[in-house]
């Protein structure tokens, strides 16, 4: 069978311990700016370059990433993108490489993303996203980065570092895991992942969450079984779990009531119904296996 294959030049970059693929075509030059300019260009919000004014921050400011350092060093890369209208410059944390990378398609949980051209795997295998930063330029939340105080915007960073709802995320799915981490980082929670039930038992050993995320299909030990465990543990039994699944037939959803789960959501799960689930469970008053649906 025929196979169409999109190709695009990009160059990999890290941010907030994640690699990213820049599209080359929106990357107007690269510079390495000491820390006395760095200091200066995210005090003035902007560097100017080539008689154009780009508005400046991190990458990770603009992606709502946490654990963000930014520490002195002689070497600090910045990259100055620009488009037929639009320019922005963006601190990273590292310049990898350029690579000729194959797009395919995202999932439906990130289609829509802004900025999201599309993804790619890197050589060992992992996923990356190819990112568009200008993409993010019309959103109001990021308007608002782009000209809050360095010092400010550190300090937000800190008190999302700090956040004191525990949330355990349990896929096999690396794309879900880090789709779901970021959305609710974002919100201010503090996330902790495995990629089965044996794994997440063994985070629960040391680690009490206040809610637990939990797909249904994992090897080793699958969803159903991670339940039972839950309940079955003095520690851990009044713990919300809302299980997220493409297994929506009304067995699996019975199932894993029986077992003890507060809410079943199908895959893929809206963001919305998401939190508010989640915020109804983490009230105290809610919180018991009785409040099932």
């Amino acid at each position: 069978l025929p196979l169409t294959l999109a190709v695009a030049q990009t160059l990999m970059v890290t941010a907030g311990n994640q690699v990213f693929a820049i599209p080359s075509k929106n990357i107007a030059h690269i510079h390495e700016l000491d820390w006395e300019t760095l200091q200066a260009a995210y005090q003035n919000h902007r560097i100017d370059f080539d008689n154009h004014t780009y508005p400046f921050t991190h990458l990770s400011f603009l992606l709502n990433q946490n654990n963000l350092r930014i520490e002195p060093k002689k070497r600090n890369p910045v990259l100055l993108l620009q488009s037929s209208n639009s320019h922005l410059a963006v601190q990273v944390d590292t310049l990898m490489d350029n690579q000729e990378v194959v797009v395919k398609n995202t999932g439906p949980q990130i289609s829509q993303a802004p900025g999201i051209e599309g993804a790619t795997l890197s050589g060992d295998g992992m996923p990356v996203l190819i990112l568009n930063p200008l993409k993010l330029l019309q959103r109001a939340d990021v308007q608002k980065v782009l000209t809050m105080p360095f010092e400010a915007l550190m300090e937000q960073s800190a008190r999302k570092e700090d956040a004191s709802t525990v949330v355990l995320v349990v896929d096999d799915s690396l794309t879900v895991r880090r789709v779901t981490t970021r959305l609710l980082e974002r919100e201010g929670f503090r996330v902790l992942t495995a990629k089965n039930g044996l794994e997440a038992t063994e985070i629960l050993v040391h680690n009490k969450p206040d809610i637990v995320l939990a797909d249904l299909e994992m090897p080793k030990l699958n969803g159903f079984e991670l339940i039972g465990k839950i309940r079955e543990n003095p520690d851990t039994a009044h713990v919300p779990i809302i299980v997220i699944s493409s297994r929506t037939a009304e067995k699996h959803r019975e199932m894993a009531r029986q077992l003890g789960a507060n809410f079943f959501i199908g895959k893929p799960y809206k963001e919305d119904e998401l939190l508010e689930r989640m915020h109804y469970y983490l009230q105290p008053e809610h919180a018991s296996l009785t409040s099932r649906a």
